[in-house]
């Protein structure tokens, strides 16, 4: 019944001359009568009690195209690991320095050795967000996945890699097949 209540105040402040038709009687009871009803016309946003909202940090105006900020990056060419325990630069963002962003993605890693162990952070630089392990067999490619968000990043959000165990291996533009195998999306939330 509130529902019922909500949509007939609704349609009389939106629509007055419906309010006035035999349709509706606002005295004190609610009564919708007859039918079909029909809205001869679209109600603007400067006629609506809210008509802009806040997202991600940006006033907005409803049927407006803003919000959130996106970024996504893939690698375009192979990174090879050559010294054990180093890490090496996947995919990045150049986000900026403020607000507080989510990002995701993945390295797809190809590793040189059977049982070779590969680790991958998302990171800004400085703070760790996510990390991941993975250890393929020889020749073969796995993908790792990270995510999370940070506040004010410190420099461009990126996933790097290891090759913890033996020199070599690498992060991968393709998994055999597809491109794109080594990505990452960020996302502005606030």
């Amino acid at each position: 019944m509130r529902l019922v209540r909500t949509l007939l105040i609704y349609l009389a402040l939106c629509f007055p001359a419906f309010a006035q038709s035999d349709y509706l009687s606002l005295n004190g009871k609610f009564t919708l009568t007859g039918g079909p009803f029909t809205a001869t016309g679209l109600v603007k946003n400067s006629d609506l009690a809210n008509s802009a909202t806040t997202v991600a940090g940006q006033t907005c105006t409803l049927g407006s195209t803003c919000g959130l900020s996106a970024l996504t990056n893939s690698l375009v060419g192979a990174v090879t690991m050559t010294t054990s325990s180093t890490y090496y630069d996947g995919p990045s963002v150049a986000q900026g320095v403020t607000e507080t962003w989510f990002a995701s993605g993945n390295a797809t890693i190809a590793a040189v050795l059977a049982n070779d162990q590969v680790l991958c952070k998302l990171w800004d630089g400085t703070t760790l967000i996510d990390s991941g392990y993975a250890q393929p067999s020889n020749g073969l490619k796995l993908s790792v996945h990270l995510s999370g968000y940070l506040a004010s990043p410190a420099g461009n959000l990126e996933i790097s890699c290891t090759n913890a165990t033996s020199s070599g291996g690498t992060i991968a533009t393709t998994n055999g097949i597809d491109a794109k195998a080594s990505t990452i999306s960020a996302f502005r939330i606030q």
